[in-house]
């Protein structure tokens, strides 16, 4: 294939991806020199039910993790290891509920390290997750 954009640095695009080569090297680049984080504003819900709707920097971060919401079929599930700056390892896991298909999120040991009002900070940290409570 031959890149359609005139001025483009890259001529060739991959068969699996018809996107624009020069185009994905730029997002890829801004990524990469930009950290990626999501914000959740913790209730008494998600600490007691354990269900965390993914809000929209919830999905973008998702996507860093090749988890897409709107690509995702019900009961789909994506686990993703992440640490509290304590040191404590967590789950982390991007799913689409079974029934109506709800973009959720879920992060183990929330209950022991947050509280409702507290606002939690996820992170891409070399392939992982950082998980801030108050902290930006």
């Amino acid at each position: 294939m031959i890149c359609k954009q005139s001025k483009c640095k890259y001529p060739v695009t991959c068969n699996h991806n018809s996107k624009c080569m020069e185009q994905l090297i730029i997002l890829a680049n801004h990524n990469r020199n930009n950290k990626m984080k999501a914000t959740i504003n913790i209730t008494n819900t998600m600490l007691d039910k354990s269900i965390i709707d993914a809000n929209k920097s919830v999905c973008e971060l998702a996507k860093q993790f090749s988890f897409d919401y709107s690509e995702a079929d019900c009961g789909a599930k994506h686990p993703v290891s992440g640490k509290y700056p304590d040191g404590t390892e967590a789950r982390v896991t991007f799913y689409k509920a079974k029934t109506r298909g709800d973009k959720r999120i879920s992060i183990t040991k929330l209950k022991h390290q947050a509280q409702a009002g507290d606002v939690v900070t996820l992170q891409k940290n070399r392939g992982k997750i950082k998980i801030l409570i108050n902290e930006q």
